[in-house]
């Protein structure tokens, strides 16, 4: 008896550090993408500031790229700090995704063309999840993109089952 006690007690302890460590490394992402949006946002103006073929541009351009990776270590470490499995919860999704496109669009010749429905439902996702693929599919267009363009993302509410229903009997 006192040995399972014992058992259940050191669980629990150890349970409750890993915890404690994932809401620091949560806490600390979250400031750490505060301090990469201004760093971001000034690196943007600077490439803004610079004729084409300064030699300098090239510089702030390998910045940007190294933002990037920095942001999604960022998202890595979010993903470890709710435990590494999905914490979902109803959120507004448009915002989310309208913020990381944004963010990853600054400074790139590819503009957002974002529309979304008034009526929109909130989403029950992984707010980090949804965050990183988001990301991931902005960086891949952009680099798609070479001479820039545009990015179209519309969204609008869909009942999946009326979807699946209607694609089966196609």
């Amino acid at each position: 008896m006192k040995a399972e006690r014992k058992q259940y007690e050191t669980l629990f302890l150890k349970n409750q550090k890993l915890e404690a460590i994932g809401t620091l490394a949560g806490g600390i992402a979250h400031d750490f993408n505060n301090f990469l949006m201004g760093i971001y946002g000034n690196i943007s103006l600077a490439k803004a500031m610079l004729p084409r073929e300064h030699p300098g541009l090239s510089y702030l351009e390998e910045s940007e790229q190294s933002m990037t990776r920095a942001k999604h270590l960022t998202g890595q470490l979010l993903t470890f700090a709710t435990g590494g499995g999905p914490n979902k919860s109803d959120i507004n999704i448009s915002e989310i995704i309208e913020e990381v496109v944004t963010f990853d669009l600054s400074g790139s010749n590819v503009k957002l063309d974002f529309k979304k429905a008034e009526d929109l439902w909130l989403a029950k996702v992984d707010k980090g999840q949804i965050q990183q693929v988001f990301s991931n599919l902005t960086i891949n267009a952009n680099q798609a993109m070479l001479d820039g363009g545009v990015l179209y993302i519309s969204l609008e509410n869909v009942e999946l089952l009326k979807v699946l229903n209607k694609v089966l009997k196609e």
